[in-house]
């Protein structure tokens, strides 16, 4: 949006760990969204709002936080959408166009690859690159998902943000793969053969998949990046981040991945 001349304002409870504010936004809040107040300094003047705002990880998160991510993203949502209705009201009744995207995985560089809350992708990539020998997975590797490159995504939400077309669609890929086959594809990236240990963990659904035909038809969007090509580089990504710590002399153990225990709904200053 930058790019595209346009004055971009963004709204986070955390500052972003790796890119510089003047290289994705004019002005930057750090504030709460679920704080209604927050909401309307958020949206005042704003012509487009793009509410991607939302409380959300892996399924080591996913798993063990399913009522309070619901809380955090139903407040999110709702108070965005109300600070909007102040300042230009909305839905068709008051003439606010408003467009429903359904994600599917989105992945890339620049996303969370540590700490708990970090998906698949990123998780598989990291405990490829720190292990030699064992590579451990939840479940038996055989649930499957599919994941869209953040580029891909972005290039959608902008042509349906653009669009006249006010139903949700889904924005995603359609190439499937199971959980034992991202590992195998993780370890091509440098040769690496590592025997898999599948471990008791949560798995979600046995599969997922996203289908494009009514995308494809009313926008004439569809991904571009196959998943080989966004992995590694995604792979490449969080490997330099990864030296980057060591040549720091930041130790850590990134050969497993860990369950987050459940949290309950916090204030932004806690």
């Amino acid at each position: 949006l930058k790019e595209s001349g346009y004055t971009v304002r963004v709204v986070d409870w955390q500052e972003n760990a790796y890119f510089k504010q003047e290289q994705f936004c004019d002005e930057f809040i750090l504030g709460d969204l679920r704080d209604i107040e927050v909401a309307k300094k958020a949206v005042e003047g704003c012509d487009r709002v793009y509410n991607l705002a939302a409380d959300m990880g892996g399924m080591g998160y996913i798993q063990s936080n399913h009522s309070v991510i619901l809380y955090n993203n139903m407040m999110i949502s709702m108070n965005v959408l109300e600070a909007s209705q102040l300042h230009m009201h909305y839905a068709k009744d008051f003439g606010m166009k408003t467009r429903v995207a359904r994600f599917h995985n989105i992945y890339g560089p620049q996303g969370t690859w540590k700490g708990g809350r970090e998906k698949a992708p990123a998780a598989f990539c990291r405990k490829v690159i720190a292990n030699d020998e064992t590579f451990e997975m939840w479940g038996d590797g055989v649930q499957t998902r599919s994941f869209l490159y953040v580029d891909d995504c972005v290039e959608g939400i902008i042509r349906l943000t653009d669009s006249d077309y006010g139903e949700p669609v889904n924005i995603g890929s359609e190439f499937m793969i199971s959980m034992n086959g991202l590992a195998d594809l993780a370890m091509s990236f440098e040769g690496k053969k590592l025997s898999v240990k599948h471990i008791p963990g949560p798995e979600g659904v046995r599969g997922r998949n996203s289908n494009n035909d009514l995308v494809r038809k009313v926008l004439g969007w569809d991904y571009k990046y196959s998943l080989e090509e966004g992995l590694k580089k995604t792979y490449f990504w969080i490997k330099e981040q990864i030296e980057a710590e060591k040549a720091a002399g930041i130790s850590n153990d990134y050969k497993t991945s860990t369950v987050m225990a459940t949290q309950a709904p916090s204030d932004l200053k806690e």
